[in-house]
């Protein structure tokens, strides 16, 4: 936690606004998404009707997953190489630098998730399902998931510079094999599975099953979810505890 909080203060060191740059951007995100696909582009969501706010409240959803994603993954292929110096400290425990990316993601996150909530009350007039309460249930899972995740690619780009450059662009692309401007049911059917396989697919498609469509989440599909998300975890884990051993060879 402390380590995290270093990082975060860091972020905002130098700007005027500081750690409330956390609130302004998700804000204005929600702002631009309501008024381009209501009143310019007149979008609509799948059994949602033109102009509603269906569309931007699905969109921003799958943006503040995928953020989070697309955060941890990119950042993470660079935190050694940013902190070096404490490689050369034995007693550090290197293993932290990476969940400290997650632990910042996760607060940027749960601010995002909070105006969701906030502009859900405000646009339906009503407070969000009791399905709502199931969102751990869905969360927890994916951020397991991103933290091995971190730890294999942290570990990986130490030996491997080029890969700190190669994965900006694969993240850029893959939002767009993301449910992030559709929802999945609007994939052709040969090319739903693909879809499926990513790894944000489930935790937005159950965030908003659960937040915007009033459902419970998929028990069997969360439980294999899980099940991946922990067996990610323990080899990214292992994999970082193999490769440190040579970290200070070749920082």
């Amino acid at each position: 936690m402390r380590f995290s909080g270093q990082d975060l203060r860091s972020r905002y060191r130098e700007s005027f606004l500081g750690p409330a740059w956390a609130l302004v951007v998700p804000l204005c995100q929600l702002a631009v998404f309501s008024f381009v696909f209501t009143s310019i582009l007149h979008s609509r969501w799948s059994g949602g009707e033109a102009g509603s706010f269906l569309f931007p409240l699905n969109l921003f959803c799958g943006i503040s997953v995928y953020s989070v994603f697309s955060e941890i993954v990119t950042r993470s292929t660079t935190i050694l190489s940013e902190n070096s110096s404490y490689i050369k400290r034995v007693v550090f425990p290197l293993e932290v630098m990476p969940i400290s990316i997650v632990l910042t993601a996760l607060i940027g996150f749960l601010i995002s998730l909070s105006i969701l909530l906030v502009g859900y009350c405000i646009i339906r007039e009503s407070l969000p399902p009791v399905q709502a309460l199931s969102l751990p249930l869905i969360l927890v899972p994916f951020f397991v998931l991103l933290a091995g995740l971190a730890w294999l690619l942290a570990g990986i780009s130490v030996y491997l510079p080029d890969f700190r450059h190669a994965i900006f662009p694969i993240v850029s692309l893959l939002m767009f094999l993301s449910p992030v401007l559709f929802p999945l049911s609007s994939v052709p059917e040969p090319y739903r599975f693909a879809i499926a396989w990513n790894p944000v697919t489930v935790p937005i498609e159950q965030l908003r099953n659960a937040l915007l469509l009033g459902t419970w989440p998929d028990p069997l599909l969360l439980a294999g979810y899980a099940a991946v998300a922990w067996a990610v975890a323990w080899l990214g884990y292992a994999t970082f505890a193999v490769l440190r051993r040579g970290f200070a060879d070749v920082v």
